[in-house]
């Protein structure tokens, strides 16, 4: 039997807490490498022990079933809904795929009372939109709690608290590593332009990036920084695409180090061999798209490097969690980030305060720009004074520029940043853009006539050409157009809230 650790132990009493207080469905976050299977199975065996019945609802149940896994070390004999399954499981904790619930659910028939059945539904990785379609079946007297170590959505999405009433956030990844749970990392990598990838619904187009990533010799860098700051070190390499993850898989064979590829398509058979391989360190860099993203856990691994940007920023956090497990002899890790993935998000160690309202702003304005040390070659936040290594930055004009405008922003809201745009330097514009992780166009929306969008081009030492191109699309607008049209658009902000 397991004994929970400290902060294990008060998540589980702030949950129960919670349901005191009336609380019915409750989002649980604890962040990767915290145990929240650990956590959710405790719970689980606890209930099933009060002759209740558990459902957990899942897209994963290899991890709970393996060998030497949670469950056995819980002695939790769990039974079964997946596409296989022919009958209706009963047992007193239920481990079911999401996909074959949700049919299974929709066609009713001998399902009709199958959920209200259960005293407890569990929900793993609970932010994932899999699971809202499940929610409909669910009568509202049930207790779901659901786990995940990002409970994050923005923009369009359905919001969490559409389906949870409270969020239980205990500790953090800081207080993790700090505490010796995870281990402590150090960021290294390259900054690439992404100026022309486009986005394919929320996130970058994998061909894109494919492209210039080649285009830009990227794969260089991931080799010359693997060699140089982690040598024959057991790494885990997240790639946009297929196409992307072989050629690097295939470039790093070819000078020596062994590595192999995995992704869906990836024969279930091979896949286990590659895995085990990897795990006994035959294979030094495990390269994958989508694959060892979540669940998949190998507290030997020493570095990850990311072979791609993305938008998400749980997707962030979760890759770079993959490296974080503490291990015998190691309770330190590296990111190699060759997607401006830091300068995004912010760094994975930094603290984060997570809600169950979408979040369009919050997370983008507490990320960190960041900057490189020229001694060590750490990235670190743009503020930094002094490097672990020891190396001293005298400040300069542009870092103080920097600075100011990484403090205002923390300050301001999306109307207030277009107001606080104008008039602005290219210099200002510049670094706006970037610390919010907007596209260059955004900077052309902020000009005001040819001239500047000529002066614009000049600075950045463009070719000429480049200008009479830009102006075909350019709309010049006066500032007080642009003050005129954000008035307007708080109006009808406000009229819609109403």
């Amino acid at each position: 039997m397991i004994t929970l650790r400290d902060y294990q132990d008060k998540i589980v009493k702030k949950t129960q807490e919670s349901l005191r207080h009336g609380n019915k469905r409750i989002m649980v976050c604890a962040p990767t490498g915290a145990g929240k299977t650990v956590i959710f199975s405790y719970i689980a065996k606890k209930v099933q022990e009060q002759g209740k019945k558990v459902l957990m609802v899942t897209h994963r149940k290899e991890i709970l079933f393996q060998t030497g896994g949670t469950f056995d070390n819980f002695g939790i004999l769990a039974h079964e809904l997946t596409a296989k399954t022919r009958f209706v499981p009963d047992g007193d904790i239920v481990v079911a795929m999401v996909e074959t619930l949700f049919r299974r659910m929709q066609n009713r028939g001998e399902y009709e009372n199958f959920v209200s059945d259960f005293d407890l539904i569990i929900v793993d990785e609970g932010h994932i939109g899999n699971f809202d379609k499940i929610f409909e079946f669910i009568p509202r007297n049930n207790i779901v709690l659901g786990f995940s170590a990002t409970p994050y959505r923005k923009g369009q999405a359905n919001s969490l608290d559409s389906y949870y009433d409270d969020l239980i956030q205990v500790v953090d990844v800081p207080d993790l590593v700090s505490d010796g749970w995870l281990s402590k990392p150090s960021t290294y990598g390259m900054r690439i332009n992404l100026d022309n990838v486009r986005l394919s619904n929320v996130d970058y187009n994998s061909e894109d990036m494919h492209h210039e990533f080649i285009d830009q010799r990227v794969y260089e860098g991931v080799i010359k920084n693997y060699n140089k700051h982690t040598p024959n070190k057991k790494a885990i390499l997240f790639a946009a695409s297929v196409e992307s993850s072989m050629d690097i898989n295939w470039r790093f064979n070819q000078i020596g180090i062994p590595s192999a590829h995995v992704d869906a398509n990836t024969p279930d058979e091979e896949r286990r061999r590659i895995f085990q391989l990897f795990r006994e360190g035959d294979i030094k860099i495990l390269c994958n798209v989508g694959i060892a993203t979540m669940g998949f856990d190998d507290p030997t691994i020493e570095v990850v490097i990311l072979y791609r940007a993305t938008k998400s920023l749980p997707l962030f956090l979760q890759m770079c969690g993959r490296g974080s497990r503490i291990a015998d002899g190691k309770n330190e890790f590296v990111i190699l980030d060759f997607g401006n993935n830091s300068s995004q998000h912010g760094f994975w160690e930094q603290p984060r305060n997570w809600s169950l309202q979408n979040d369009t702003e919050r997370f983008r304005r507490e990320s960190s720009m960041t900057k490189e040390c020229p001694n060590c070659e750490r990235m670190v936040p743009i503020g930094t004074v002094e490097c672990v290594c020891g190396y001293v930055w005298q400040r300069t004009r542009i870092e103080q520029i920097e600075e100011r405008i990484e403090a205002d922003l923390e300050l301001l809201d999306g109307f207030q940043l277009q107001i606080y745009a104008l008039g602005k330097t290219f210099e200002e514009l510049r670094i706006i853009q970037q610390k919010k992780g907007y596209k260059e166009s955004w900077i052309l929306h902020q000009l005001t006539s040819e001239e500047e969008l000529r002066a614009y081009g000049q600075w950045r030492n463009y070719k000429s050409g480049w200008f009479w191109y830009a102006r075909q699309k350019f709309e010049p607008k006066t500032i007080e157009q642009r003050e005129a049209e954000i008035e307007e658009f708080k109006e009808q902000n406000r009229l819609r809230n109403m």
